[in-house]
């Protein structure tokens, strides 16, 4: 997935208009006041996400771990497993993120299918 079409869809999924989602998922990333994560919380976990995505090969556990040292948020995106859907390489990740004020931690499971040309998409 570029860089842009990522970055929208983690602004998507932050702001809870991530297109193919489940309706029934809750988004964990929204939050309120001082519990939301800012603009540079979601690139930190944007970018946490794309490194593990660009790895070849992953063993179940592998995690990346992000802090924003200016807001006091921090997370992390692990690998929960390897899947297949439709024929497509699969990785389910899960996302913690805790925002500064530390009120509410969140957790979220998206499953990412890597298309033929390339491309890492959220799977509905």
């Amino acid at each position: 997935m570029t860089m842009t079409r990522l970055r929208l869809a983690f602004l998507a999924l932050a702001i809870g208009l991530a297109p193919g989602l489940a309706s029934a998922q809750i988004n964990p990333f929204r939050g309120r006041g001082a519990d939301r994560l800012s603009n540079a919380d979601v690139q930190m976990l944007m970018d946490a996400s794309s490194r593990l995505l660009a790895q070849p090969t992953l063993k179940k556990g592998a995690a990346e771990h992000w802090k924003n040292d200016r807001t006091g948020s921090s997370g992390s995106v692990s690998l929960q497993g390897n899947t297949r859907r439709q024929g497509l390489a699969c990785r389910v990740l899960n996302y913690q993120a805790r925002s500064g004020a530390g009120i509410n931690p969140r957790s979220s499971t998206l499953t990412w299918c890597k298309t033929q040309d390339g491309t890492w998409k959220i799977a509905s």
